[in-house]
């Protein structure tokens, strides 16, 4: 990693902290709707006894709770796209600045053309789809797992209130821990993957906008909440990016390749480390002296993925500028600042083996202390991990 790249990295690694909070904030404004649609659903399931319907006045129930819950989806994916055709414009031009910095030019950087900007926000795939079919798929799955409640509820004579609480969850004097967000949320039709992501565990609180959900035992719309919020963290990361390829590629001048940037810390998956610092064809994202894939590249090839897309420039020497090149710059990891040009397995090989055993597991761990494998041997070629007997099998 040259000077120049290192700090050019350091730029969108800083920026990368605005950007989460951005998601932050557009996720509350989300759960601020999932909490309305959660309100009007419950006033529909209490406008009678449930257990006295017959079948004709149950399913015209389902048919209106359907509507309000393809409604109010239908908003969720709105003001998601008003927040990401805002940030799009904000992240090309951001870009723009930090090459114009770095590289001292006085015209300044090319911008990509605003409706191919806001093009992108729709057309941006996540883990393989674009973010609106995604919004369609939870909106479906929410209707799926309500309908099933409310007739399993129904058909085992269950009071209102007892559906009710099968669908928002009991309450309960002692609480579980905060949710977590699931690492994939419910696929969209025709794309391979996963169902629906495990219930998670309610949170302390009443019904509130951060907590749509009742504390206690599980209610499917905590799962949709969580659903929602991995949802709004991958499209705006997979867009900021989206934005910044774009960027580059209108720069294709100044620009030598494209670089990957994993988050220096233990929740980063092996997908994602084993790219840090690898380079890229700034036109077909095509592996440079590797062969992991684009596979969607930083910010889409999972759900909930915090890499970042950087680049390294052409130099000033080969840009025909009379200028040194910049100093040393540093990078954040868990562990305060490292040199930027340190990558994951720099990083792993920085830990006591207390860490790696945590992060790795015990097995894998002993394996890569005694140099038997890397984290590449930790991935088939699939992308899926292997499990501890599939490793020591492969190298028994």
């Amino acid at each position: 990693m040259g000077a120049l790249e290192e700090w050019i990295a350091e730029m969108f690694l800083v920026h990368s902290l605005n950007l989460l909070r951005f998601s932050s904030g557009a996720q509350e404004k989300i759960l601020l709707l999932m909490a309305a649609m959660s309100k009007e659903l419950t006033a529909k399931l209490n406008e009678g006894e449930i257990s006295t319907y017959g079948k004709q006045r149950l399913s015209a129930l389902l048919r209106e709770s359907n509507a309000v819950i393809s409604s109010h989806y239908t908003g969720m994916q709105a003001e998601m796209a008003r927040n990401l055709t805002g940030m799009v414009r904000i992240e090309a031009d951001y870009t723009a600045k930090v090459l114009t910095q770095g590289l001292k030019i006085e015209l300044g950087a090319k911008l990509p053309p605003v409706t191919y900007l806001e093009k992108l926000v729709g057309d941006t795939l996540i883990k393989g789809a674009p973010s609106a079919d995604w919004w369609k798929r939870q909106a479906l799955d929410t209707q799926f797992r309500f309908a099933s409640q409310v007739r399993i509820g129904a058909a085992q004579g269950e009071t209102t209130s007892q559906i009710v609480s099968r669908v928002l969850g009991k309450s309960a004097k002692a609480a579980d821990p905060a949710p977590s967000t699931p690492a994939t949320p419910p696929m969209p039709a025709g794309t391979p993957g996963t169902s629906a992501a495990p219930a998670a565990p309610a949170a302390k609180g009443p019904l509130s906008a951060t907590d749509p959900v009742a504390p206690g035992e599980q209610g499917i719309l905590k799962t949709s909440a969580a659903n929602a919020r991995a949802l709004v963290h991958s499209s705006v990361q997979a867009v900021a990016n989206a934005a910044r390829l774009a960027s580059f590629q209108a720069n294709a001048d100044l620009i030598e390749c494209l670089v990957w940037l994993s988050t220096l810390d233990s929740h980063t998956c092996l997908l994602c480390a084993m790219r840090d610092l690898h380079e890229y064809s700034l036109h077909d994202q095509e592996p440079i002296n590797h062969t992991h894939e684009w596979a969607g590249g930083p910010g889409a090839i999972h759900f909930s993925c915090r890499c970042v897309l950087s680049t390294r420039t052409k130099s000033f020497k080969d840009l025909g500028i009379e200028l040194d090149e910049p100093g040393d710059s540093t990078r954040p990891s868990d562990g305060g600042a490292v040199s930027s040009s340190m990558n994951f397995k720099d990083f792993l090989a920085s830990k006591d083996k207390d860490w790696r055993a945590e992060y790795l597991g015990p097995g894998r761990a002993e394996m890569y202390e005694a140099g038997k494998i890397t984290l590449n041997d930790l991935m088939n070629l699939k992308g899926r991990k292997l499990t501890l007997e599939e490793l020591q099998g492969k190298y028994k």
